[in-house]
C-alpha cells in the first residue's frame, strides 16, 4: 500500500499543477500532471478542516488558526530538490484558536486579504503583507478583525459562505465596513460563487430567488469552472456520488437544469466527499484518501487531442490510493503561476 511519504513517476513541476488535500493528518500536496498523480507527501502535520489556493498561496484552516504557505517557496534547510515536506507554513494572525473555514478575498503582489470562520460561527477578516509573513525578517503577526457571528462556518468562496443556518454573503466596501448579511436557504454544506449552493435537501441555483435542481438530493460539494471561452464546468457530488452539469454557457447552469446533471462513473468504489477543478482537470476525492482525475478534452485544442492516442480521447479518469484518512477538503494550485 502506498504511503504519504512516497515519492514517484516524476519531480519535474513544468506542465504539472499540486492538489492539496485536508485531512486529520494535514496538508497533503500532490503533484499532478495529465491527471496522473506524481510525487505527493505531508506539507504540515496537524488536524486541517478546510483548505483555500489563491495563485501561489495556500491556507488551511487548522485548530491552531489559519497557516498560509506560499508554494514557490521552500524552507530554508530544504535541499536542491522542492519536496512537498519542505512546503512552509506560517501563522498568519492572532484571534482565530479554531477556524473552520478559510477563503481567499484579494490575492496580489502587495496584498493578501482572507476570510476565516471559527467553530463558534465567528467571522474574521485579514488584511496583510506577503513579505509580513515571507520576508527574511517577518513582522509581527496580525490581529484578525472581527466582523460578525453566524453559525457553524462550513466553507467560503467569496463573497459567500455556507453555515449551518444557510448562505451569506460578504460585503467589504459597506459604509462601516465589512459585513455580512443572509443570503438564504438553510444549512448549506458547500458554495461556489456561481453561485450554487449544496445543501442538505439538494443544489440550488441563484438565478431569480434561489432556484432547486430537480432530482438531486443531499449535496456535499460543489464547484464551478470557467474557461476563457465561457465554457462552463461544473461538478457536485450528492450523496456520495459526483454528478457533471455538461453546458456551454453560463446560461446552462439554470434552464433545463435536471436534464443537464448526469451521474459520473468512476473507478473507485469509496463515496466521493468533494470535488474542485484547476482550469483543464476535474479532481474528486474520498474520506479514506483516494484523488480521482480526469483531463477535460474541452480546454484541449483539436490538434492536441489528435497527437493523444485513440483511448485518451475521450475523458478517462485516473485515480490513486494516497494513504491518508479523514480527508475533509480539496483544493488545487498551479506551480507555473
Amino acid at each position: 500500500m502506498p504511503t504519504i511519504d512516497e515519492k514517484r513517476v516524476y519531480t519535474n513541476t513544468v506542465g504539472t499543477e499540486t492538489v492539496y488535500l485536508g485531512s486529520e493528518l494535514g496538508v497533503l500536496g500532490v503533484t499532478v500532471s495529465d491527471a496522473v498523480v506524481g510525487e505527493f507527501g505531508l506539507a504540515y502535520r496537524g488536524a486541517v478542516r478546510d483548505i483555500a489556493t489563491a495563485g501561489p498561496y495556500v491556507a488551511a484552516a487548522t485548530d491552531d488558526g489559519v497557516l498560509l504557505a506560499d508554494h514557490r517557496r521552500r524552507r530554508e534547510d530544504a535541499g536542491d530538490e522542492a519536496n512537498m515536506d519542505e512546503l512552509q507554513f506560517y501563522n498568519i494572525g492572532d484571534g482565530i484558536d479554531s477556524a473552520s473555514a478559510v477563503g481567499f478575498e484579494t490575492t496580489t503582489q502587495k496584498k493578501v486579504a482572507l476570510i476565516a470562520g471559527e467553530i463558534s460561527g465567528d467571522i474574521y477578516r485579514l488584511t496583510m503583507s506577503p513579505d509580513d509573513i515571507f520576508g527574511s525578517q517577518p513582522e509581527m503577526l496580525s490581529t484578525w478583525n472581527f466582523i460578525d457571528t453566524c453559525s457553524t462556518v462550513y466553507e467560503i468562496d467569496m463573497p459567500l459562505i455556507a453555515t449551518a443556518e444557510g448562505v451569506f454573503q460578504v460585503t467589504s466596501d459597506a459604509p462601516s465596513g465589512t459585513v455580512i448579511s443572509y443570503a438564504g436557504l438553510d444549512t448549506a454544506h458547500d458554495i461556489d460563487a456561481e453561485p450554487v449552493a449544496a445543501t442538505t435537501d439538494g443544489l440550488y441555483v441563484l438565478a431569480n430567488g434561489w432556484i432547486k435542481i430537480p432530482s438531486i438530493e443531499q449535496a456535499e460539494s460543489v464547484d464551478i469552472m470557467r474557461s476563457s471561452d465561457r465554457l462552463v464546468r461544473a461538478h457536485a457530488v450528492c450523496g456520495g456520488s459526483l454528478y457533471a452539469c455538461n453546458v456551454s454557457n453560463t446560461a446552462g447552469l439554470v434552464p433545463d437544469m435536471g436534464a443537464h446533471w448526469k451521474s459520473v462513473n468512476l473507478p473507485v468504489t469509496e463515496p466521493i466527499m468533494a470535488v474542485t477543478h484547476s482550469h483543464t482537470t476535474t479532481y474528486a476525492v474520498t474520506t479514506d484518501g483516494t484523488l480521482a482525475a480526469c483531463v477535460d478534452i474541452t480546454t484541449e485544442t483539436a490538434e492536441t487531442t489528435k497527437k493523444k492516442p485513440a483511448h485518451r480521447r475521450e475523458a478517462e479518469w485516473q485515480h490513486r490510493s494516497l494513504g491518508v484518512t479523514g480527508v475533509s477538503a480539496i483544493a488545487v494550485s498551479h506551480n507555473n503561476w
